[in-house]
């Protein structure tokens, strides 16, 4: 079987569109969704609708979870993550559709355990997996693939006989401001891969005026590298 992970939409609607049709080219079984899909950017209730519509597998990020009073919001990020904002636009049965969302999933695929979260095997919403953070730690964890997300830096790298996949984000991607990026796991190769699919910035540029997107979160949309984690898709 194939699957398709995402994360971290952070309201970034076109990106998501954009992911969705490079997915469903590729004939995977099932697509995962691990969280955050409102924050930062100001089309959560399209996003949230979108989600519920191709009926994918939801998990709630730390956004979610500040979005429904679950966790506390730092005064100081208030501003930048915008959640009040992406709370007003939504209906009840769309913030109901969030309340439904676990914070892990875990499933079998041709006898491989996997087990899939926001953030880390220690701290299912606000841990951080980096591709340079020591595997280590999560030895004693009992799963074959490890999948997560949170840092918005994606990777694949394989570890005393487990497999650990970081999904990286779909609408803020933190190395190239403008490349989303997805994971397909194959259960039968027992590998996966990450591909990165462009979206245009401007739309959000354009919506400034109103929504007053926080600079931090612009020039993350406007980060450049000479290279980035994973396959460009054209």
């Amino acid at each position: 079987m194939k699957i398709a992970v995402i994360a971290d939409i952070h309201g970034n609607l076109v990106a998501l569109k954009n992911c969705l049709l490079f997915i469903k080219k590729q004939k995977v079984d099932d697509i995962y969704f691990l969280g955050d899909a409102v924050g930062y950017l100001p089309f959560a209730q399209g996003v949230i609708c979108v989600l519920q519509d191709e009926k994918i597998k939801c998990i709630k990020g730390n956004h979610e979870a500040m979005l429904l009073g679950d966790l506390p919001v730092l005064a100081a990020n208030r501003e930048v993550y915008k959640l009040s904002q992406a709370k007003e636009s939504m209906a009840a049965a769309e913030l109901a559709f969030i309340k439904t969302w676990g914070i892990s999933h875990e499933i079998i695929l041709d006898d491989k355990k996997i087990t899939m979260m926001h953030g880390s095997p220690l701290d299912y919403l606000n841990g951080y997996v980096y591709p340079d953070t020591d595997l280590e730690l999560f030895a004693g964890m009992p799963a074959d693939v490890i999948v997560c997300s949170h840092t918005h830096y994606p990777f694949v790298k394989n570890h005393n006989g487990k497999l650990f996949i970081n999904a990286g984000s779909v609408g803020l991607p933190r190395d190239c401001g403008n490349l989303s990026s997805v994971a397909i796991y194959d259960s039968v190769a027992e590998n996966a891969a990450i591909y990165r699919i462009p979206f245009i910035t401007d739309v959000f540029f354009a919506s400034n005026i109103t929504y007053k997107i926080h600079p931090t979160v612009l020039e993350c949309l406007l980060r450049k590298k000479e290279s980035c984690t994973g396959n460009l898709i054209n």
